[in-house]
């Protein structure tokens, strides 16, 4: 028998139909890109239109494209090509060419889940003045053999974290860490076209959080097949390997990235605060300042000490830091010791 309360949910009428724009990047994908339009084709509830911008291909991605776009039920725009953006700009450039009232991002190389645009119009009916949503996603290996671990897992993405973002405080847990990424989003276009352009070494996904803020919710369910492979220009460290390699890296370079976070900090905190955002303004400021600080550490390990302790009693590594992790480097390897 039908629970009553869920018979009139199913029974409850549309208000306004949502309709979706898939915005699709590519570059060098003829490997993946055929696998990646079919799951776009094969969803439960079909994308209203698919726009493809293409970074400068030299394989036979954009053949691929045009072939399938033929006998697509969806229709298929591939944009003219121009000149080479990178990864944030062509996603800003393709997602400002849809027409529809939400943009889907998506990468060339995964596979969406059948399901996808449905639960994203179920995510839009329950968060309708969201301006962004992301759900999780499934990690999975070259042949899209899925590895057992989520998208969200892999960011340290906590329970109490998606708690805190349901609840409005996105920009909080965004002052620790990144989490949002471009492959697991939707955005409402008109939203998206009142956004400045991504500054300097920023990923459209991180830039797009910061404007969403405390307005981001999430769709706690996997919507697709996070592909990971050596050839793509943004990933993953899935293997226990990997993730070792990873942790190595980040403490080789820490002062690299360090004095990344210290240049382009700043460019975000001037364009936040030209939107009219002052708060989230002042939160990437002062976590300018703490990169600032964790830069100057002594290299004289008891002076470090004192240095670090004194940044766990100001709470300063809860706030803008996966703590345990920021403190051990610290304290080990860092940002003074590290290779510029």
């Amino acid at each position: 028998m039908t629970n009553p309360s869920r018979q009139s949910e199913m029974l409850k009428p549309e208000a306004q139909p949502v309709t979706f724009s898939v915005a699709l990047c590519t570059y060098q994908g003829a490997a993946y890109i055929a696998e990646q339009l079919q799951s776009m084709l094969d969803q439960t509830v079909l994308p209203d239109e698919i726009v493809i911008r293409d970074d400068g291909s030299q394989d036979e991605t954009l053949a691929i494209c045009r072939e399938i776009a033929r006998t697509s039920p969806v229709p298929i725009t591939i944009l003219p090509p121009g000149e080479r953006l990178g990864v944030a700009g062509n996603f800003f450039a393709c997602a400002r060419a849809c027409c529809m009232d939400w943009i889907l991002f998506a990468d060339q190389d995964d596979r969406w889940l059948p399901e996808r645009v449905a639960l994203f119009k179920n995510a839009i009916a329950d968060h309708p003045d969201a301006p962004a949503i992301q759900s999780d996603g499934l990690i999975a290996d070259a042949h899209l053999n899925p590895t057992g671990e989520t998208l969200w897992r892999s960011y340290f993405f906590s329970p109490r974290e998606q708690a805190l973002v349901q609840a409005g405080r996105g920009e909080v847990i965004l002052t620790r860490h990144v989490f949002v990424t471009g492959a697991a989003l939707t955005v409402r276009r008109d939203w998206f076209l009142a956004l400045p352009a991504p500054a300097t070494q920023f990923y459209h996904d991180e830039w797009i959080g910061w404007f969403a803020g405390p307005a981001l919710r999430l769709l706690p369910a996997a919507t697709f097949l996070y592909r990971q492979h050596e050839s793509q220009q943004t990933g993953l460290a899935t293997t226990w390997h990997a993730h070792w390699q990873h942790l190595l890296d980040s403490q080789l370079h820490a002062r690299t990235l360090l004095e990344r976070d210290l240049a382009r900090f700043p460019r975000l905190a001037a364009a936040l605060r030209e939107a009219g955002l002052h708060e989230r303004a002042d939160l990437v400021a002062a976590k300018t300042c703490f990169v600032q600080r964790r830069l100057s550490f002594s290299r004289f390990l008891p002076v470090r000490l004192f240095q670090v302790l004194a940044s766990i009693l100001t709470g300063d590594y809860t706030r803008f830091a996966i703590a345990r992790r920021s403190i051990v480097k610290d304290l080990i390897f860092p940002a003074s010791l590290a290779k510029r």
